[in-house]
């Protein structure tokens, strides 16, 4: 068991890390030929937007929450820890795969299937990602 503040923390840390590691990763690629600029600059202006949004809301509630305070917050189930930290995971290591599988030309014939299969992975993620964060990060309270 974890407290809703423990698991927010958590989750906003791990939300921060994996939005500026899947940059890296795309900068990278495209670094090492991977990925031209036109290809470079479509995929970050799907990446960026999808992830923003859940750093804005991540940043803002540290922001708020920025001086030390006694953990009151209730305890979450397992299955929310759970789902909490696995969908986020699960987008990154989705978008990263994908990613790298463009780069290195082992699943797209063309820089088209990849654009698809990109924005249709951020859409189905983005949805359960959304009702995690927001129960999180847009009604927290006093905690």
């Amino acid at each position: 068991m974890m407290s809703e503040i423990k698991i927010r923390e958590t989750l906003g840390v791990l939300i921060v890390i994996y939005h500026f590691g899947l940059i890296g990763a795309l900068s990278y690629f495209w670094y090492t030929g991977g990925f031209s600029f036109d290809e470079f600059t479509t995929t970050l202006a799907i990446l960026i937007p999808v992830l923003s949004g859940y750093v804005a809301g991540v940043v803002s509630y540290f922001s708020k929450k920025r001086f030390v305070r006694t953990d009151r917050s209730r305890m979450v189930s397992r299955v929310f820890i759970g789902l909490s930290i696995f969908f986020p995971s699960a987008l990154t290591l989705s978008v990263g795969f994908i990613m790298y599988s463009y780069a290195y030309g082992s699943v797209f014939s063309d820089f088209e299937q990849f654009k698809l299969t990109f924005a249709a992975i951020e859409g189905v993620f983005a949805t359960y990602l959304a009702t995690t964060a927001n129960s999180l990060f847009r009604t927290a309270p006093n905690n």
